[in-house]
């Protein structure tokens, strides 16, 4: 059988194919470059590179190809979830916010607490109480005299109480 050249979803599946074994990984980004080339429309396509890159330690290509995604379809939970994993780690919590959310946040120190609850419920999803507990560490030593604050303590230890419990 003999693939048309202009599709672009045979890329896809074969670039899938590779993306199993790492040894293959090379061969995949082949794949779902010439995918993105021929159809770049499709956020799957722009996923795809984006996951391979990141399984391959090249964050920021990768993250091109994130901001593709949302820029494509702005609510593909994949792509949010990796772009606020990055904000978080160079603590840009109002960006992570407005990804995870799709809503900005109007004060710093509500967005740094809102950043911290959203990181504390994908922990506890994901069941990492260790991680969890590390986060609780963090809120509970925020500045207990801005309200924000206050609330995501008030919340922390609710969670806390609810675990022991």
């Amino acid at each position: 059988m003999k693939l048309n050249p202009n599709l672009a979803r045979p890329h896809w599946i074969i670039g899938q194919a590779y993306f199993i074994e790492p040894e293959d990984r090379e061969a995949a980004l082949r794949e779902f470059r010439e995918l993105v080339r021929k159809d770049p429309r499709w956020p799957e396509g722009h996923a795809s590179l984006g996951a391979t890159l990141m399984k391959q330690g090249r964050v920021d290509e990768a993250l091109k190809c994130v901001r593709e995604v949302l820029r494509l379809k702005p609510n593909y939970k994949w792509a949010q979830v990796e772009m606020a994993k990055h904000l978080l780690k160079r603590n840009e919590y109002r960006e992570a916010i407005a990804v995870l959310q799709g809503r900005p946040s109007h004060s710093p120190s509500q967005t740094m607490a809102e950043a911290y609850l959203l990181l504390d419920d994908l922990l506890a999803r994901w069941g990492r109480p260790v991680e969890e507990r590390e986060v609780w560490e963090q809120i509970l030593a925020l500045d207990e005299s801005i309200p924000a604050f206050r609330v995501a303590q008030a919340e922390v230890r609710k969670r806390m109480d609810e675990v022991k419990g």
